[in-house]
């Protein structure tokens, strides 16, 4: 899939730090739901299914595919 650079080191920041609760953008930055949403809709086609799932304030990559993912921002 195509993610951005900058997709890519979200998903993996993800994917490293566990189920960070998500602060405000940097400035200049898109807002994390913005980013979770691109990520979602760009693999959706390849997982038929959403990736990133919130809960509550926590984004959190869905577990079962959590290996797959890995795979793609390695």
């Amino acid at each position: 899939p195509a993610l951005s650079p900058q997709e890519r080191r979200f998903l993996s920041s993800l994917l490293s730090e566990g189920s960070p609760v998500l602060s405000p953008a940097a400035p200049g930055a898109p807002p994390p739901s913005m980013l979770a949403d691109a990520v979602n809709e760009k693999l959706y086609d390849v997982f038929g299914d959403t990736v990133l799932l919130w809960e509550g304030d926590r984004l959190t990559p869905a577990p079962e595919y959590i290996e797959e993912l890995r795979g793609i921002v390695e």
